[in-house]
C-alpha cells in the first residue's frame, strides 16, 4: 500500500472518529440538558448550561406578558399589567404577583397621602421582579430600608418611552420626588423609535390579538422543540468554541446613552424637579464599557451607578436576577437614597 493511501486512509478514519465522538457528545449533552431542565435540576457548569438555556430560552420558557391572566392591552401603553393576582412559574421559579393601579405591591409601604416624597421604581422585568414574589423586589427591600413609600411601576420589556409615560398616566409622578430607572440593553429599540398615538394603539390592538391566540403548552410543544434543537446541535458542528460558555461581552453604552436622553428630555417638564437615578442590569454577562458614574452632563438631575452584579445574582438559566441579586440592589439603592449630612 503506497504512503498516499496510508495517509489517506488515516485521515478518513480519524475523520470518521471525530465525527462520531461529536454527535455522541452533543447528543448526550443535549439529551442531559433536556432531562435535567425538565427535572428542574438546571446545572450551572458548561457546556452544559449552554445547551440548557437554549432548550429553555427557545422551547420552553414562559413569558410574563403573553400570559391573559398576567397582561392586558391597553391602547396608550400597549400592554399593562392586570390588576389582580397573577401565578407566573418558569424551571427555577414559582411566584405570585399583585398589581393595582399604583404598580405591583410593595409590602409594607406606608399609606401616606399625596405626600409627594415617594419613590417610584421604573424599568422592565428586572424592576418588576420576574422570577420573585412581591415581598422579593428590589422595590420591596428598598421599602424595608426607608420610611418613604416605594412605588415599583417595572412592566416586563417596557423600555424607558412606556416606562416614563406610565409613570404619568399612573399618577404617581405627583407621590414621588425620587425616581428609579432600572435600564436594559434592550431599551434602545423602543427608545430610539418615534412611536405615535397611532402607532401605540395599532401595537395594542395586535397585542390583543396574540393573547387570544395563545394555546398552552403541553407536552407535544416540548418533544418538537426537543427535536428541532436535537437536529440543531447535530447539523451545525461549527459552534464557536465561545458560544459554549457564558462569557462576558462588552458592549458600548454610547449610543444607548444618546437615546436615553433622548428620551428623558422628552419628559423633562415632569422630570426636571426630580431626583433621578439610572442604573443598568443586562443578562449575565453583558456589561457597559463606559456606562456613566455620578451626574449626568447635560441633565442635573439625573445621575448614574452601578450596583456591581455578579454571576451569583443571577439564575442558573435563566437571565433575570434571583432574590438574592434583587436584595443586592435594593440595598445598594438605599444606601444612594440615604440623608446626605453638611
Amino acid at each position: 500500500m503506497s504512503r498516499i493511501k496510508r495517509v489517506i486512509i488515516h485521515v478518513v478514519g480519524w475523520s470518521l472518529f471525530v465525527s462520531l465522538f461529536y454527535v455522541v457528545g452533543v447528543a448526550s449533552l443535549q439529551l442531559f440538558a433536556v432531562v435535567s431542565v425538565n427535572a428542574k435540576r438546571p446545572v450551572a457548569a458548561d457546556p452544559v448550561n449552554f445547551f440548557q438555556r437554549n432548550y429553555y430560552m427557545i422551547g420552553i420558557r414562559h413569558i410574563w406578558q403573553e400570559d391573559p391572566t398576567c397582561a392586558q392591552a391597553d391602547r396608550a401603553l400597549i400592554y399593562k399589567p392586570k390588576n389582580g393576582t397573577c401565578y407566573f412559574a418558569n424551571v427555577e421559579f414559582d411566584t405570585t404577583l399583585n398589581f393595582d393601579d399604583l404598580g405591583r405591591a410593595v409590602p409594607g409601604r406606608p399609606e401616606i397621602a399625596d405626600s409627594g416624597n415617594g419613590i417610584a421604581v421604573l424599568g422592565d422585568s428586572y424592576a418588576m421582579g420576574w422570577g420573585v414574589n412581591d415581598n422579593e423586589t428590589f422595590s420591596s427591600v428598598l421599602q424595608q430600608h426607608t420610611t418613604r413609600p416605594v412605588y415599583n411601576l417595572g412592566v416586563s420589556s417596557y423600555g424607558t418611552e412606556r416606562e416614563l409615560k406610565r409613570l404619568v398616566v399612573s399618577g404617581v409622578i405627583d407621590k414621588v420626588d425620587t425616581i428609579i430607572i432600572q435600564y436594559c440593553e434592550n431599551d434602545l429599540g423602543e427608545n430610539a423609535e418615534s412611536l405615535t398615538e397611532a402607532d401605540f394603539q395599532d401595537m395594542a390592538d395586535f397585542f390583543q390579538q396574540q393573547l387570544n391566540a395563545v394555546e398552552h403548552e403541553g407536552l407535544g410543544t416540548r418533544l418538537r422543540f426537543t427535536q428541532e434543537l436535537m437536529e440543531s446541535a447535530l447539523t451545525s458542528p461549527f459552534v464557536k468554541l465561545g458560544e459554549l460558555t457564558r462569557s462576558e461581552e462588552t458592549w458600548d453604552f454610547s449610543t444607548h446613552e444618546q437615546y436615553l436622553r433622548d428620551t428623558l428630555q422628552r419628559y423633562q417638564d415632569y422630570l426636571h424637579d426630580k431626583r433621578v437615578l439610572v442604573f443598568y442590569t443586562n443578562a449575565y454577562g453583558k456589561k457597559f464599557v463606559n456606562f456613566p458614574d455620578g451626574q449626568d452632563s447635560r441633565l442635573p438631575y439625573v445621575s448614574y451607578f452601578d450596583p456591581g452584579l455578579t454571576q451569583q445574582d443571577y439564575y442558573v438559566i435563566d437571565d433575570h436576577l434571583t432574590a438574592g441579586g434583587h436584595r443586592r440592589v435594593g440595598e445598594y439603592i438605599a444606601t444612594l437614597l440615604q440623608p446626605r449630612h453638611p
